[in-house]
């Protein structure tokens, strides 16, 4: 082969290498920029967390399955996490993502066919199924769990579901969302109501939670909420203290029923400024019955879970009892069960650092939540106070009855004092007693008595 052929050879191979490079190339960048356009409408169109279809997708995938099918009847559904916010102040980010996959997870294993879901917020979930799926009861079931954040914590997960009939299919599907969800506002931070069908009730009670809010703060200042007191007693009926109540004089509407206004400050935090208002009220009335020289009355006083979350519990608490005069012993901290789960090693940390300080603390409505047992092991309590369900089944049925006695008993031995609420009738009090327990609260005694009442009956006024 001549030189010249030889060099020619050479370039052909030379220039088919690089076409083939370059055509290798393209295809690489053409694959490339492909997979990043479907990366790009995937992460449009879903939720990055989930995997979840995100709010404008379900809107439009809900859309299309209601003009497809006009003669189905669906119903729209929104979950929403309850506190949410907390679970991710106290246990980060993290745990807050791992709760939102578990429910993600939970959506994908209900799913059936003509249903549509996803993410519409930062804890909220939509779907819309058929009517004929819609099952209340088993929707209840699956809104109230215990899950597990990480190796050492667990929490008690409340899910309020808002549920709109499909009634109107012309509607927005944003507008049908929003109606699902006036729904969940009407269930507030209830624990026996976690799903609600959107009516005219609901719409009427968004517009008073919303009453509610925007006047909490004149009546905190003008004294339109205030305490009310009920006794606590021993066997004979000696009155050795009272559990102080939040009552709410309502300046177009009277005296309401904290259910009609407490669920709202839950769920919207505002019970914190209540929670400090009924404190200072308690410490300056126990300032002024131990100058009246009766120095043997108690005081009990809610702390709520945001009140830990929110406020520094201990030095508020301290400030109020040196600024009176109290002495610590007498204002007991009544904690439910269900704040005390919301970060155990917390919580132990806080309840001890109020013990040491001289505050009683109480475990309110004991039995009430999933592991009061637990609970009981966990947190070193002086007091628990029996919820009571506990009475009332007891007066009816003997298992009931059994574990009433249980539950004294374990105090006793655990030389942690008991109360009974509740207690509305004389047969009541006499199988209590003969239980063995020794602190009462309920009807049978007196019901929740203004201040002056209260004053009178303990020989103040």
């Amino acid at each position: 082969m001549s030189k010249l052929s030889s060099v020619s050879l050479s370039a052909g191979i030379r220039r088919s290498v690089s076409h083939s490079v370059t055509s290798t190339r393209v295809k690489v960048k053409k694959h490339l920029l492909e997979r990043l356009d479907a990366e790009a409408l995937y992460g449009s169109t879903h939720d990055e967390l989930t995997g979840l279809y995100n709010r404008r997708m379900f809107c439009a995938k809900a859309r299309e399955l209601l003009d497809a099918t006009p003669g189905e009847r669906y119903c729209l559904l929104v979950s929403n996490v309850h506190d949410f916010k907390m679970v991710n102040d106290v246990y980060g980010r993290h745990g807050g993502d791992k709760l939102l996959m578990r429910i993600a997870t939970a959506l994908r294993f209900y799913k059936t066919d003509g249903m549509v879901y996803g993410r519409v917020g930062a804890d909220k979930f939509c779907a819309l199924i058929r009517e004929d799926d819609f099952d209340r009861d088993m929707l209840e079931a699956s809104t109230n769990h215990i899950i597990r954040l990480d190796r050492n914590t667990y929490y008690p997960i409340l899910v309020h579901i808002g549920v709109y009939v499909v009634e109107d299919r012309s509607l927005p599907v944003e507008t049908m969302i929003d109606r699902a969800h006036m729904a969940i506002d009407g269930c507030g931070s209830n624990a026996n109501r976690r799903v609600r069908i959107f009516d005219n009730s609901v719409r009427e009670q968004r517009v008073w939670s919303h009453s509610i809010i925007g006047s909490l703060e004149d009546a905190l200042h003008g004294g339109d909420i205030m305490p009310y007191l009920q006794p606590q007693v021993d066997e004979t009926g000696a009155i050795l203290g009272a559990e102080l109540l939040v009552r709410w004089n309502h300046r177009d509407r009277g005296f309401l029923s904290p259910s009609e206004f407490v669920p709202i400050l839950e769920y919207s935090g505002l019970i914190t400024k209540v929670d400090d208002l009924m404190w200072e009220h308690a410490c300056r009335m126990l300032g002024i019955w131990q100058m009246q020289g009766r120095d043997d009355l108690t005081l009990s006083v809610n702390v709520s879970a945001k009140d830990f979350l929110f406020t520094d519990v201990r030095k508020r608490l301290v400030s109020l009892v040196n600024r009176y005069g109290v002495d610590p012993s007498h204002l007991r901290l009544e904690i439910t069960e269900t704040a005390m789960m919301t970060d155990i090693e917390s919580r132990l940390v806080d309840i001890k650092g109020l013990q040491a300080e001289g505050f009683v603390v109480e475990m309110d409505d004991f039995g009430s939540a999933y592991s009061s047992l637990n609970m009981l092991r966990e947190i070193p309590v002086d007091v628990l106070k029996i919820d009571m369900l506990f009475l009332r089944e007891a007066t009816e049925h003997e298992r009931a009855r059994i574990i009433l006695q249980s539950v004294i008993d374990l105090s006793r031995k655990l030389h942690i004092s008991a109360i009974t609420e509740g207690v509305e009738t004389v047969e009541q009090f006499e199988m209590l007693k003969q239980m063995g327990c020794k602190i009462f609260q309920g009807f049978y005694f007196a019901k929740p008595m203004p201040v002056s009442s209260f004053e009178l009956l303990c020989g103040l006024a």
